[in-house]
């Protein structure tokens, strides 16, 4: 044994894979033979961590089955994914149930199956610990799909203990496994709940409840109309660009808002709005970046998500970002992100260029745009724009006119600049709040990770000094071994 193995405590034994189980790798069956119905292949997208999926399912006719029987699975085999078998430190593997019969094993997954069948939920629980999914990392063969070869994994060394300490290890395991799982769904309604506070706070803000006591306080404050009078001219060409897609606000429609405030057109408040450069990026670094359409979520623009452009392509300034635009997504596959809005900021001088996928409007005053962005995460405006939405060719997207005549709750200027100052303040407590999630979540993860480590060094339940030693298990290993060695010498005869 390796030097590197720790040492057990007395009864245990360190064995290889192979003395306790036997591996079977699946067949590259061919497409064209698949069918609609019959046997179901069992693949490496159907191998999760801890359990086996089959959002993906493909069959193979019984009569083709049925010349593989030597790779037709069974309840309680364990299987593995050979190629990327590890993500986030976890492993594909998982164990066979009644329901996820009959199936066959396909290539690239491995299956084990246990000499002794009692042995399985030992073994199974100890393929998840952090000792033999290391041991899988420091076999791993490729960069860019790593793999493990299946040449390696009889050689890869378990700690075996006395029966009897199995099922004690087992049980410990399970029940306290059972309490990290029970905290884990009770954290689960913590995202939900976050969301719902966002948007029920949105919703306050933006009826003018959530500055309700600071107009009592400050009633002078110059009205919205006052404001809009002011920066109409400058407007004017967006609102007459647009005029033909308008049609007038019908404020019934609409949430109720205070005396001071106005229901406006997003045009309204532009002096220009365009699409960006139609030009192809690339991936080869140049001096000319431009932005992704992911690079806008609700509230953010990342300036590190970019391609790159020629000089030759980079020659309109009008493409060109400037610090205080809205930048809108047009299109995607999800509704979900589409018209995401965010403010450019932050820039520092770079000068970086944004796609046609992306809508750039310019504010008539800068003190406009926090208010801005926040107005287009509002349920009412978002419901608004989104019911506009067309789809074609597996993308949602908007027309610019959806985003001009979206409905704005205009506030005046000093209590917009207040409503923002509340929101950031009420989403910080919601950020933390995930944050402490997130740290939860992580905590309960390196806690199973802990049970197991102990469970398999011994630490986990107590040694009985009455059980029988795992070297008289390994004998009965070695006794199933040699029958099922009898067993297929005497098919193989036949």
């Amino acid at each position: 044994m390796s030097d590197e193995l720790i040492e057990l405590p007395e009864g245990w034994q360190w064995v290889e894979i192979r003395d306790i189980l036997s591996i079977t790798s699946g067949e590259a069956f061919k497409k064209k033979d698949y069918s609609s119905f019959g046997t179901k292949l069992l693949q490496i997208a159907n191998v999760s961590f801890g359990k086996i999926t089959w959002e993906q399912q493909n069959f193979l006719p019984q009569d083709i089955a049925l010349q593989y029987p030597e790779i037709f699975l069974k309840q309680n085999d364990i299987v593995m994914a050979l190629n990327r078998p590890i993500l986030d430190g976890l492993l594909k593997i998982a164990c066979l149930k009644e329901e996820d019969l009959p199936a066959i094993l396909y290539q690239r997954v491995a299956c084990f199956r246990l000499f002794v069948e009692e042995m399985k939920e030992y073994f199974f629980h100890y393929s998840m610990s952090p000792s033999f999914i290391q041991m899988i990392c420091d076999n791993l063969q490729g960069s860019d799909q790593p793999y493990i070869n299946t040449s390696v994994l009889p050689g890869l060394k378990v700690p075996l203990a006395p029966i009897a300490e199995q099922k004690r290890i087992v049980a410990k395991i399970e029940e306290l496994r059972s309490k990290t799982q029970k905290a884990r769904e009770a954290l689960e309604a913590v995202p939900q709940m976050c969301d719902r506070f966002r948007q029920s706070v949105l919703a306050a803000a933006f009826r003018g409840d959530l500055t309700a006591d600071w107009r009592e306080e400050n009633p002078d404050v110059e009205p919205a109309q006052a404001l809009l009078e002011k920066t109409r001219v400058q407007c004017k060409q967006q609102i007459k660009k647009f005029a033909k897609d308008s049609t007038p606000l019908t404020v019934e429609e609409l949430p109720t808002i205070p005396a001071s405030w106005q229901w406006i057109r997003f045009k309204e408040i532009m002096t220009a709005f365009r699409s960006g450069s139609t030009e192809v990026p690339q991936d080869n670094f140049t001096k000319y970046p431009i932005l992704r359409s992911s690079s806008v979520r609700p509230g953010k623009v990342d300036l590190q998500d970019i391609r790159f452009l020629t000089q030759q392509q980079s020659t309109n300034a009008d493409n060109y970002l400037c610090e205080g635009d809205l930048l809108f997504t047009r299109l995607s596959g999800s509704l979900d992100y589409v018209a995401n809005c965010a403010v450019v900021r932050n820039l520092s001088g770079a000068e970086i260029q944004y796609p046609d996928r992306l809508f750039c409007a310019k504010l008539v005053d800068q003190a406009y745009v926090d208010y801005s962005e926040l107005c287009f995460v509002n349920p009412v405006v978002r419901e608004v724009i989104t019911r506009r939405a067309k789809s074609s060719a597996g993308h949602q997207r908007v027309s610019m006119s959806d985003i001009a005549e979206a409905p704005i709750p205009f506030a005046p200027l000093e209590e917009q600049k207040e409503i923002v100052k509340q929101i950031h303040s009420l989403f910080g407590v919601i950020d933390r709040i995930q944050q402490q999630y997130e740290d939860a979540k992580a905590r309960l993860e390196k806690l199973d990770r802990a049970i197991l480590a102990k469970a398999f060094r011994g630490e986990l339940v107590p040694q009985d000094p009455d059980d029988e030693p795992a070297s008289v298990l390994l004998d009965r290993i070695r006794q199933e071994r040699a029958k099922v060695s009898d067993r297929k010498s005497t098919k193989r005869k036949r």
